[in-house]
């Protein structure tokens, strides 16, 4: 299945979706509550930038299933990236708390997807564990927010900025973008896929690892392979990056940069700090 992010999609859901509340390429009340153990506030609010990056290395730190459903069936992949990154950043566990419904567990979700604060996850060791209890409440609340995006705040204008070929300087300094933000910055990277025509997946950048012999490796997480690091490699010289899996070519960019920033405030109001670049 593939996750096939194009204007047409959103505009023939538009037409059919007027009368619904709005509730890529892919192969107790608990909200609110901040933890009120002191150990585990402490332990989350000690994470450095690389800390959350090796967390996000484990498969445990994973969303249990791969990319699907979503508008016309063509998946969820920006959505799927999105909340990933969102838990990697924004959850604390507690396995010793009693676990949620799937009312209260709906919530959790949701309240990820806003970003606005640092989330608990009570009943479960890590989000893999959650994300297979909940999988279909999590799958609904990722269709309701690639709904919510088409209709009313024009997401599909992501897919669509950038161009799936360059030439040799621009692609390099697209990919320096890319050392810079995960390796400088330490921060863990969205980047929009620009395929050919108006067809975009989306990945998250874990580490830019560069070599002598005149290339980048890139270490990812792709929604179509959840619970695996996924090498992409670049070759200074090259006009775009391509996936053999699907034998095409392609073009990364930067993309939802502002969610990080909702994240980080998120850490600064719940710890008083944002993580320690070391």
């Amino acid at each position: 299945m593939q996750c096939v992010m194009n204007r047409w999609s959103y505009i023939l859901v538009a037409l059919f979706s007027l009368a619904v509340q709005p509730d890529c390429l892919h192969a107790g009340e608990l909200v609110g509550a901040a933890p009120q153990d002191d150990l585990v506030k402490q332990e989350f609010c000690s994470r450095t930038l690389d800390d959350f990056k090796d967390f996000a290395k484990d498969p445990g730190s994973r969303i249990y299933f791969k990319n699907s459903g979503g508008i016309l069936s063509r998946g969820v992949c920006w959505w799927h990236s999105r909340l990933q990154r969102a838990a990697i950043y924004l959850t604390v566990y507690r396995p010793d708390l009693p676990r949620p419904s799937q009312k209260e567990a709906k919530k959790l979700i949701r309240k990820l997807t806003r970003m606005d604060s640092v989330v608990e996850i009570p009943g479960y060791r890590d989000f893999a564990a959650f994300s297979k209890e909940f999988g279909s409440v999590l799958q609904r609340e990722l269709d309701r927010w690639q709904r919510q995006d088409s209709l009313f705040r024009l997401g599909w204008l992501h897919g669509i900025r950038g161009s799936s070929e360059l030439d040799e300087q621009e692609l390099k300094e697209n990919m320096d973008r890319f050392y810079q933000e995960v390796v400088k910055k330490k921060q863990i990277a969205f980047a929009m896929l620009q395929l050919p025509g108006i067809i975009s997946h989306a990945v998250l950048v874990l580490d830019v690892v560069p070599n002598e012999r005149g290339f980048y490796e890139l270490v990812t997480i792709d929604s179509n392979l959840p619970d695996d690091n996924k090498d992409v490699l670049y070759f200074f010289g090259d006009r775009q990056l391509f996936n053999h899996e699907f034998q095409v070519g392609y073009v990364p960019y930067l993309d939802f940069e502002k969610d990080l920033k909702k994240i980080f405030a998120s850490i600064r109001e719940y710890c008083g700090h944002e993580p320690a670049y070391e």
